[in-house]
């Protein structure tokens, strides 16, 4: 009994596909599929997960490789790199500058199209991108 209400308690998370049309060619992300509670959070995830990144396990942590290396700075009106792991620069709300490529190779988050396709498992933590289509050159 006391199983069941925790997973009455547990937040549904969503799997979606997000795309774009907007940046075409080579070297650009085309879709995505992503877990996140609702659409519009669905919208503010980037492709290009740390896994996607040269950068190494040690810094990052497995539990957060499948997890956007970008974040989109409303403020800026665009995508910032993510450093997880450096506490310091959350507290402040410290982020590198924006980076021009992020933008080149997927899109402003309103252009995002996003469609429901199902129900996360269990475990899957929100963030997390299931696959990712890039269209490398």
């Amino acid at each position: 009994m006391r199983e069941m209400k925790k997973d009455q308690k547990r937040k549904l998370l969503y799997l979606f596909l997000i795309s774009q049309r907007i940046n075409r060619g080579w070297d650009v992300y085309q879709s995505a599929v992503v877990c996140a509670a609702s659409a519009k959070k669905a919208r503010f995830i980037h492709p290009s997960s740390i896994e996607d990144t040269d950068l190494s396990l040690s810094v990052y942590g497995r539990d957060r490789i499948n997890t956007s290396h970008y974040k989109w700075d409303k403020k800026i009106e665009a995508w910032t790199e993510w450093e997880p792991k450096c506490r310091k620069c959350q507290r402040r709300g410290i982020k590198k500058e924006a980076d021009e490529g992020a933008l080149n190779e997927w899109c402003h988050p309103k252009e995002v199209n996003v469609k429901k396709i199902g129900i996360a498992r269990k475990g899957i933590k929100e963030g997390t991108i299931i696959c990712a289509y890039y269209l490398g050159g």
